[in-house]
């Protein structure tokens, strides 16, 4: 994203929800650190869909710039807990059977269960949550990141 594309999205937020009070400038600034790395589409479109879905507060940055990394990732939805551990336990079933696990329907979320079960080695509902929390945490560490060279605040 350019710096002329980041100014016209805190723009297009400030009309809609209003200017907030302080200085414009970091405001300008501190978008630019956490949505610099993003794609400028993706990121209008985030804000055209608060928008029109009348979202009452300005956002704020780390709320859009989640929403784009959704966005951008064709919003994969990770699943809770409780359906994690129903694939877990189909697939510790499949195993033991001597058949191919099933799918969830998406590599992603398959690769994220079987961390979780690698994690744990223990088909118990209590420890693979352990072992899902984790792996969700270091997913969002990941995931929402901003990459090692993002601008400071004073760029």
């Amino acid at each position: 994203m350019q710096k002329a594309e980041l100014t016209g999205l805190v723009d297009l937020a400030c009309s809609n929800w209003g200017s907030p009070d302080g200085d414009k400038i970091a405001l300008y600034r501190t978008w630019w650190r956490y949505l610099s790395d993003l794609e400028y589409g993706t990121v209008l479109k985030v804000l055209d869909d608060m928008i029109i879905s009348c979202v009452r507060w300005m956002p704020r940055v780390g709320d859009v710039r989640r929403l784009a990394i959704d966005a951008g990732t064709n919003g994969v939805q990770v699943p809770d807990v409780e359906r994690a551990w129903f694939l877990a336990a189909q697939r510790w079933s499949a195993v033991d059977m001597g058949i191919d696990p099933p799918s969830s329907g998406d590599p992603e979320i398959d690769e994220l269960i079987g961390q979780a079960m690698r994690l744990t080695g223990s088909p118990e509902k209590r420890a693979f949550a352990e072992g899902w929390a984790h792996v969700l945490q270091g997913l969002q560490e990941t995931k929402y990141a901003l990459p090692g060279d993002a601008p400071g605040i004073l760029s």
